[in-house]
């Protein structure tokens, strides 16, 4: 039962999980979940509402991470239920980025009453408490936004202040972003003058995702010039991860802050900007958005019964993922058309493609439309493996190892992971290109499955479809291999498909539709 409380009066901006336990009935407080979906579905905070986190963002010609309009803001936090008295504790499962953003865009529209959970769900979990996997809804409000400019600031804004020795930017990507080793943008390297802090130096990754003591933070900070007397402008590619390092300034006391929304993406993508660490100043190591197929290098495997995630990849591959999703245009309409539907739910996709940012944005968009996926690389270089690490911390089972000459029963082993969902049920769908390690490994243990999956090999499509839910599938492969470049690997790309699909899918007029309006 939720009841009036004063309580809410006293919540601290950092707030331990269980200090929120003690006031989940206080009918003021609303806890906001911005996990990826699966992992809400799979168990949250009691009480806590889902919400998705492009939802707080912007799209426009400049970058894809803005602070949106007043009136998509007013809609988004209606839909929520919030209303200006509540008291908002906003969490996520991966350390708190996108609960940070939220935080900061509550400041921005002035918002006064907002606590972040230290550590997220992981140190919900830790510390032992109750969960729920039952989705919960408020009812509707009508939060009428206006945004103060106060919190963000503008590209125009900060080139004026770059010559200024009371401004401070910080940078809070990674050090390979940072100083141009990875170019995510059209120009990699920094805004000139940035100082350097990883934000998950603020993180303890052994004690459950939370922030680290503050009286180091504030020696680290002060190390590197951001003292409290300062104007301290926080950037990253996104402001996710910048918003986090904003939260912990002003959990410092630090008054003089603000955001840089559109961030690197729209820095570092412009043609007017001036950059540091340019590519005329230091060698270049790029990570493309849509890589050709590299040579091999010796990475460690990774398995969903893998128990410990490395953050700094979870951050960089979610961050190569989001890259290529906004590249990806038609995929983006497709989800936001029928994710409410979820028409691929009963549906089991197993994936033997090579893992690039690509087929990482493919993935999480089969995911978001019900399906339940599995995915393999059995040629995985360094990308790979960090998307494949994002891919896990949302709970989607990924396998991959790096071969040699000697690696043939590691391949097979590989493959038999991702074809065997849990229940020993097999895959509705394989998408492959026709690898040897795939095929041999089906050939030598699972023979029965060529007779069942007819190949679709996407050059050589057939109108003769059988069933709704396979041409909404082929629909959006066609489509994803187009918006993907066509990388040469994916030349064979097929779909083999069982007949019949369990899917729950509607009449594909509608993504036909879609797509012609992306075209």
């Amino acid at each position: 039962m939720r009841v009036k409380s004063s309580a809410t009066s006293r919540l601290p901006l950092l707030l331990e999980p269980a200090e929120l336990f003690e006031a989940l009935s206080d009918e003021n407080v609303i806890v906001i979940d911005l996990s990826m979906p699966g992992v809400y579905r799979a168990g949250h905070v009691p009480g806590a509402v889902w919400l998705s986190y492009p939802v707080i963002l912007h799209q426009h010609d400049d970058t894809d991470c803005d602070v949106p309009p007043d009136e998509k803001l007013s809609e988004a936090l209606s839909a929520l239920g919030i209303k200006p008295e509540h008291h908002v504790v906003a969490y996520d499962s991966q350390g708190c980025p996108m609960a940070a953003r939220l935080l900061w865009t509550l400041e921005e529209i002035g918002h006064a009453h907002f606590s972040m959970l230290n550590g997220g769900w992981a140190a919900w979990k830790a510390a032992g408490l109750a969960e729920e996997v039952t989705a919960r809804q408020l009812p509707r409000s009508d939060y009428r936004v206006k945004r103060s400019g106060r919190c963000n600031i503008l590209r125009g804004e900060i080139g004026k202040k770059l010559h200024d020795k009371n401004v401070v930017l910080l940078d809070s990507r990674t050090e390979e972003e940072f100083t141009n080793e990875l170019v995510i943008t059209d120009r990699g390297g920094c805004i000139p003058g940035a100082v350097h802090c990883d934000w998950m130096h603020a993180v303890n990754e052994n004690d459950a995702m939370r922030m680290r003591p503050l009286d180091e933070l504030r020696i680290r900070m002060e190390s590197l010039g951001v003292t409290p007397d300062k104007e301290i402008i926080t950037y990253c590619q996104t402001h996710m991860r910048s918003a986090y390092l904003y939260m912990v300034l002003k959990i410092l006391g630090y008054t003089q802050l603000r955001g840089y929304a559109a961030g690197y993406s729209e820095w570092g993508n412009a043609l007017d900007t001036p950059i540091s660490h340019a590519v005329d100043e230091l060698p270049v190591k790029v990570a493309p958005l849509m890589p050709a197929r590299p040579q091999l290098s010796i990475v460690k495997p990774v398995t969903d019964e893998m128990p410990v995630i490395d953050s700094r990849l979870l951050f960089l591959g979610e961050t190569l993922v989001n890259a290529a999703t906004a590249h990806m245009p038609g995929i983006r309409a497709l989800v936001k058309t029928y994710c409410s539907q979820r028409p691929f739910r009963g549906l089991r996709i197993s994936g033997c493609l090579q893992i690039t940012p690509g087929t990482g944005a493919l993935v999480c968009a089969l995911v978001e439309l019900g399906a339940s996926v599995r995915w393999a690389d059995v040629a995985a270089d360094e990308t790979a493996n960090t998307i494949a690490t994002y891919l896990l911390s949302q709970r989607i089972p990924v396998f991959t190892c790096a071969l040699s000459a000697d690696d043939q029963g590691m391949a097979q082993d590989i493959v038999e992971k991702m074809l065997v969902f849990p229940g020993e049920r097999m895959p509705h769908v394989l998408i492959d290109n026709n690898d040897e390690h795939c095929l041999l490994t089906i050939s030598e243990k699972f023979p029965g499955m060529e007779a069942s999956t007819p190949s679709l090999v996407l050059d050589e499509i057939s109108e003769e479809l059988n069933s709704d839910s396979r041409k909404l599938l082929v629909e959006m492969m066609l489509l994803a291999k187009w918006e993907m470049r066509a990388c040469e690997y994916l030349d064979n790309m097929r779909i083999w498909a069982a007949n019949p699909m369990v899917c729950h899918c509607n009449s594909v007029v509608m993504l036909k539709n879609t797509l012609c309006a992306c075209a």
